[in-house]
């Protein structure tokens, strides 16, 4: 036979209107660090993420610039028949 099911220990065991947690507060210690800790995170993840944004903007920079860089400019010569300048 189970313990639970014998009558009335449910009331003993802690189930009982005596071990309610209405009308008690939380601890002020509690609250002010669960606050501080909220304030923690929330400026450990705003830091991340700017930080995050400024290594892909550099990236994009990086990549602009190299394919600014890959197109090759002819250089002009001067065709000595017509005297324009072409690109060779």
């Amino acid at each position: 036979m189970l313990i639970a099911a014998r009558r009335g220990l449910g009331k003993t065991m802690g189930m009982g209107p005596n071990m309610t947690d209405r009308g008690r507060q939380m601890p002020p210690l509690v609250a002010i660090a669960g606050a501080l800790g909220s304030a923690a995170i929330v400026r450990w993840a705003y830091r991340t993420a700017r930080k995050i944004n400024a290594e892909l903007d550099e990236a994009r920079q990086a990549r602009v610039s190299e394919k600014a860089g890959t197109t090759e400019v002819p250089t002009l010569r001067r065709d000595p028949v017509t005297g324009a300048y072409r690109p060779s």
